[in-house]
């Protein structure tokens, strides 16, 4: 499995239109990407011999915010801001989406893909901010910049 994760960076949703919406400052995120390998041994020979199965990518984000305005709430304000249509968050959508994260070493850095929505989480915690996080599955293998 590989995985690339960071402490800030910024969501973009595609909007109706194709243009992008910035959703949400995030203070962490975490990308992975797995491979599944398929055994495939011949007349049941050993060693056993594989070959690259199906590929899996997940975005995660996480951010704080003060209010119950979750990431649909922030999607649909930066859609009406934009004036194009207000992208949906909801579980289930198909969404694109770009995933700037930012290296101290390099600058910034970017994810883009297409994904469909998994999981979507508020929850508080004891400092009074609440912790929003967002989950996209990827069905096409996102390129990194």
């Amino acid at each position: 499995m590989a995985r690339l994760t960071g402490h800030l960076g910024s969501v973009y949703i595609k909007s109706g239109g194709g243009s992008l919406a910035v959703v949400a400052d995030v203070y962490d995120w975490t990308m992975e990407m797995t491979v599944e390998a398929a055994p495939c041994p011949i007349k049941g020979e050993k060693p056993d011999t594989y070959s690259i199965g199906g590929t899996s990518t997940k975005i995660t984000c996480q951010r704080y915010t003060t209010s119950a305005s979750a990431f649909a709430l922030l999607a649909a304000a930066a859609g009406a801001a934009g004036g194009t249509a207000t992208p949906n968050l909801a579980s289930g959508a198909i969404v694109g989406f770009t995933l700037r994260g930012l290296d101290s070493a390099t600058g910034a850095f970017t994810v883009d893909g297409e994904g469909i929505v998994t999981r979507g989480n508020m929850s508080a915690n004891h400092a009074q901010l609440l912790n929003d996080t967002l989950e996209i599955t990827c069905y096409t293998i996102p390129t990194v910049n």
